[in-house]
This record gives C-alpha cells, structure tokens and sequence, in this order.
C-alpha cells in the first residue's frame, strides 16, 4: 500500500459511512466519490478472526483483489484514520480464498456465511439507503397533484350544493315581502273606501235632517247599497222650492 505519506496523499475521502450488522457482527463500509461501495477490512478480518498484515499481502499478491484495495479515511472514536478497503466487486474473490479447513473451529460457519451472503447485503444496504435519499419521481408527483385536485373538486362540488340550498332563500324572502306590501296596500285602500263611505254618510245626514226618520232611513240604506252610485240615486221624491217635501205622484 505504500508509505504513510504516500497512504495519507492517496486516501480517498468517503461520501457516506455507515455501520452494518451482519449475523452478529459490525462491519464498517462506505461509499466512495465514484460510487463504489468498500467494505474496511479491519472489521471484516475481526469477524472472521483473520491476521490483518498477513490477508492485505495475499489479496496485494492477486491482481483483480489489488485493484480493489483502496485506502480510505474512516471516523472512529479515536479520530480519523486511514485504513485499507476492498471493493464490492473484489470481496467475494477475496473471501473465496479463504479455506474454512484451515480456520479455527468457531470460525468456520462464519467464512461460509460470509462467503455466500456478504457482498449481497453490504449492496442492498447501500441501495436501500440510495433510493430512500432519491427525489420522488415526477409521475409520483404528478399522481399526488392529480389527487389533491380531486379531493378540491369533491369539496367544492359540496359548497356549490349548499349554495343552492340556499340560493332560493332570498327569492322567498322577496316573494313573502312583496305579498306582505300587496295586504299593507289593499287595506290602505280598504281605509280609503272606509273613510269615502263615512264622508259621504256625513253629508247625506246634513241634508236629510229636514227629513222625516222613515225617509232619512231609506236614503241611508240607499248609500250602504254597494250596488248603487250617489250621482245616480232616484229618491221616491221630490222637493219644490223651500217649502217640506212632498212625494211624487
């Protein structure tokens, strides 16, 4: 991997860091500038009881596994520090490599765990959180537009039921005003009758006070007839001059 110096110069810079469980264990992975995701070997080799020093030289004697080793700054605890990584794409050729005769008894069914499911769930786990962090697609966008316009249309439709219900409201109020002005104007009209009437009664009373009492009640009952008019009454007699009454002949 090179000198410190040189490790500390070629370290790559992660985007994202994150710590997975794997069947009992933590391992560290990142995502690099580039999109590739790495998985920190120190944590891997602690899982599977592995000597550090001794796996860096086999995978740097493999030339696919060296073109996936990488050096990344990873945060810890202690601060940042630089640490050998292998890439996705080299880690089952790196964990293929691995004799699970050779390793202690407890470590056996972690190398075929290992070696048959890591790489796949490092990804997933990655990918999970990719598409988790993507903008919501413009047709899921317009889906939901499309939605909230619906359930608008459904209230407004509602409010345009209520506003006719009460639409005819003031109509019937018109209406009910105007048949209330018709009576107020029809009794005005009653009490105008009325008070023609009385002053006609008046003046028939101040000229037939010179008449006797049976002829002062017939031009009276004359006058309450509806039927006949005052201009065209024929009295059953008739006056000469000054002097009293006398009855037609």
């Amino acid at each position: 991997m090179g000198t410190d110096s040189g490790q500390a110069a070629d370290a790559l810079i992660p985007i994202e860091q994150d710590t997975i469980s794997f069947y009992g264990h933590e391992l560290v992975a990142v995502r690099l500038k580039d999109g590739r995701i790495a998985v920190v070997l120190r944590w891997l080799f602690e899982s599977l009881d592995l000597d550090r020093t001794a796996q860096v030289r086999r995978i740097e004697r493999k030339t696919v596994l060296r073109e996936g080793l990488v050096d990344v700054r990873v945060r810890t605890e202690g601060g940042q520090q630089i640490m050998p990584a292998l890439t996705l794409d080299a880690l089952p050729g790196f964990l293929f490599t691995i004799d699970e005769s050779r390793v202690k008894p407890d470590a056996r069914p972690d190398v075929i765990v290992f070696q048959r499911e890591c790489a796949r769930v490092l990804a997933e786990h990655f990918a999970r959180k990719h598409q988790a962090a993507l903008p919501v697609p413009a047709d899921a966008t317009a889906a939901a537009i499309v939605e909230q316009i619906a359930d608008l249309a459904a209230v407004m439709n509602l409010l345009r039921e209520h506003l006719a219900a009460l639409l005819p409201l003031p109509g019937q109020v018109q209406a009910l005003s105007d048949q209330v002005g018709h009576v107020a104007a029809v009794v005005e009209a009653l009490a105008e009758r009325q008070g023609t009437t009385e002053q006609r009664i008046s003046a028939l009373d101040a000229r037939t006070d010179h008449l006797t009492p049976a002829h002062a009640q017939t031009v009276q009952d004359a006058v309450m007839d509806p039927r006949l008019k005052t201009g065209g009454l024929q009295l059953p007699f008739r006056c000469r001059g000054s002097g009293a009454p006398r009855m037609a002949a």
